[in-house]
C-alpha cells in the first residue's frame, strides 16, 4: 500500500512541476498578429490557443515571434519496489486511458494564417436618360455654319435637325443653292431652298414625306419623286416668280 501511494504523489508531483505555457505574440508574414499559448511546437508547425480557438501555423508562415523549442527535463524516477513476498505482491495497476475532447465547431483546427475578408462591390445599373418629348425648334438660319456640296443634307433632313448647305445648281452653273432645314414646326419639318433668279421653295414636310424625299437625296435621284408628292399634296411651294 506504501508502494502506491508512492506513486500516486510522484505522478501529481510532476504535473503540478509542469509550468504553464507562456503567453506569446507571433506575427505572420501576412500581417496578421496572434496573441496565445502556444500548446505544441515541432519542426513544421506550432499550435496556438488564444483563448477562443487554436490556430496551427506552418513555420514558414510566421514573420517573428516565434520561441525557442522548449527543452523538456527528464522526469525523476520512481524508486524501484521492494521486494516482496508472493503473498504480499500487489495487483499491477494500470493508468487511467487519457481522455481526448474532439474539436467543437466554435474551435476549429487551422491549417492556415487568418486572411482579410476581401470586399466585393457591384456597380449600380445605369440609368437610361429619358428622352425629351418632340419640341417645336426654331433656329435662325444665320446662326447654322455653311457646309459645302450638302453631303450630309439628306441624314438631316431625315432627322429634321437644322442644317445650313450650298450646293451648285446643276441647270445654271455658277449659282449656289442654299439648303436651310430649320427643324421641327407645328409638328412637321420646315425646310427652305434658294432657286436662281431669285427663287424660293418653302417646304413644311410630314415625316413620311420628308423620309422620303431624304432616301431619294442619299440615292442621288434626280428630280425626286418623294419632291414632285410633296408639291401635289401641298406640302411645297415656289414663290418669288410672280408677275
Amino acid at each position: 500500500m506504501k508502494l502506491i501511494l508512492k506513486i500516486l504523489f510522484l505522478l501529481c508531483l510532476s504535473l503540478v512541476l509542469i509550468p504553464n505555457a507562456p503567453a506569446e505574440t507571433i506575427h505572420l508574414k501576412n500581417g496578421t498578429t496572434l496573441e496565445g499559448k502556444i500548446i505544441e511546437q515541432n519542426d513544421s508547425y506550432i499550435k496556438i490557443d488564444t483563448g477562443r480557438n487554436i490556430f496551427q501555423i506552418k513555420l514558414n508562415k510566421i514573420a517573428s515571434g516565434l520561441p525557442e523549442a522548449p527543452t523538456k527535463e527528464p522526469l525523476p524516477k520512481a524508486p524501484e519496489p521492494e521486494p516482496q513476498t508472493p503473498a504480499e505482491q500487489p495487483k499491477a495497476i494500470e493508468p487511467p486511458a487519457p481522455v481526448v475532447t474532439a474539436p467543437t465547431s466554435q474551435e476549429p483546427a487551422v491549417s492556415e494564417p487568418l486572411r482579410e475578408p476581401v470586399l466585393t462591390t457591384t456597380n449600380p445599373p445605369e440609368v437610361q436618360p429619358q428622352q425629351p418629348p418632340v419640341q417645336n425648334i426654331a433656329v435662325d438660319a444665320e446662326d447654322l455654319k455653311l457646309e459645302e456640296d450638302c453631303i450630309h443634307l439628306w441624314s438631316h433632313l431625315d432627322d429634321c435637325t437644322p442644317y445650313r448647305c450650298a450646293l451648285e445648281d446643276q441647270m445654271v452653273k455658277g449659282f449656289f443653292s442654299e439648303y436651310t432645314i430649320y427643324g421641327i414646326r407645328n409638328n412637321a419639318c420646315y425646310w427652305k431652298q434658294t432657286l436662281p433668279n431669285h427663287g424660293v421653295m418653302r417646304c413644311s414636310l410630314s415625316e413620311e414625306t420628308r423620309k422620303k424625299i431624304a432616301l431619294d437625296l442619299k440615292a442621288n435621284t434626280p428630280n425626286t419623286p418623294a419632291l414632285d408628292e410633296a408639291f401635289t399634296n401641298g406640302q411645297c411651294h415656289i414663290a418669288g416668280y410672280e408677275q
